[in-house]
């Protein structure tokens, strides 16, 4: 299934390399749509709908930014047969661009913060990208910028350019797959709300732009750590000093790609309670799920147990990628341990919200 063209007048120019690069992106494609999973509730007005890109190559959402960045850089010409690729990545949209780029015989290497976690690394190795570490995910992308800046090289910052990469409307975009998948479950109905984390921003604005553009009744909330400037950005007070996050990928300081004008509102998540839904919807789903996963799936949880009245909802957030990557880490007994993070109060509320009985989780 070939990539949506939206950027066909950039195409005149373009080499025989180039012309066989985007042939070879559109090979890789997306598949088929990635499915809905369908959550119960105890309380049944409450209808929750995951789309889960955790079926995407390489195993997260990030697949189909990779695909759109690596793209956009060979239309204007700042990827060619012998450039290097360099990016700053937490882990998942880098093992999705080193895979593109060992797809196109295309050198690759990603700046990871310190923390991300051992299996990412490896993958990001095993398909043959180098990988760097950096003190902070801010260090990171000013290495990355100075690398990016060197002949032959191309940097593809995925945290300036997400915005951009995903705003094509074609039927095989996240708003293009979502919304009439959502409307098929449902009866005909659009999403009460969509409740998403935030790592570049990319994803929460291509969704909420398509809210705006088709004038659905649609709420977009943001999951945010608690340690996150994000939240406090969109209510517009000022920052606290930075605390460490705990969960991968989101949140932390600005990003160029969120606008928080497109957000209606936001609940911050402790980290204990985004490894706590991680795990309890691990148990719904039948397979581990991500940290940023479950920040979304508390928020859902919360605000939906908060709103009175009697009237059908339909609630709807992403499984953003496969938990295998983080069995060291938010599925570990002793990391949580480590961590000081007690995950069973979360357990126990999101028992009580999916009426299930509180599993044992880990101390």
């Amino acid at each position: 299934m070939s990539l949506p063209n939206t950027r066909s007048d950039r195409s005149t120019a373009l080499s025989d390399w180039a012309r066989g690069a985007i042939a070879a992106l559109g090979r890789i494609g997306l598949g088929r749509a990635s499915p809905l999973v369908r959550i119960s509730a105890a309380n049944p007005r409450f209808n929750i709908l995951l789309k889960d890109e955790s079926v995407q190559p390489t195993g997260s959402i990030k697949a189909r930014l990779a695909l759109r960045l690596i793209e956009d850089a060979i239309r204007d010409g700042r990827i060619e047969a012998a450039t290097r690729l360099v990016d700053v990545s937490s882990g998942s949209t880098a093992i999705a661009e080193a895979a593109v780029a060992k797809r196109l015989g295309l050198s690759f290497t990603a700046i990871v913060p310190r923390g991300t976690t051992d299996r990412k690394i490896a993958e990001i190795e095993g398909y043959g990208g180098t990988v760097r570490l950096a003190e902070n995910l801010e260090a990171a992308c000013d290495e990355a910028a100075h690398l990016g800046a060197r002949p032959g090289t191309c940097y593809l910052d995925q945290f300036g350019k997400a915005g951009a990469a995903l705003d094509y409307q074609g039927p095989e975009s996240l708003a293009g797959e979502l919304f009439p998948q959502v409307r098929l479950a449902a009866g005909g109905r659009d999403p009460s709300a969509v409740f998403l984390s935030v790592g570049t921003g990319g994803s929460l604005a291509a969704l909420a732009a398509a809210v705006r553009r088709e004038a659905l009744p649609t709420h977009i909330c943001l999951a945010d750590p608690v340690g996150s400037d994000l939240h406090h950005i969109w209510c517009g007070s000022n920052p606290p000093p930075p605390e460490p996050i705990m969960v991968e990928g989101i949140g932390g300081r600005t990003r160029p790609g969120f606008r928080p004008e497109l957000v209606d509102s936001a609940v911050p998540v402790a980290d204990a309670d985004s490894i706590a839904a991680a795990h309890m919807l691990s148990r719904l789903v039948g397979k581990p799920v991500g940290g940023s996963t479950g920040t979304a799936f508390w928020a859902l949880a919360e605000n939906a147990a908060s709103l009175g009245g009697s009237t059908p909802l339909i609630l709807v957030s992403i499984i953003y990628d496969d938990g295998r990557r983080y069995a060291d880490t938010i599925y570990s007994a002793d990391w949580l341990s480590n961590k000081g993070l007690d995950i069973g109060p979360g357990c126990g509320f999101l028992a009580q919200f999916l009426g299930v009985q509180v599993p044992e989780c880990p101390a």
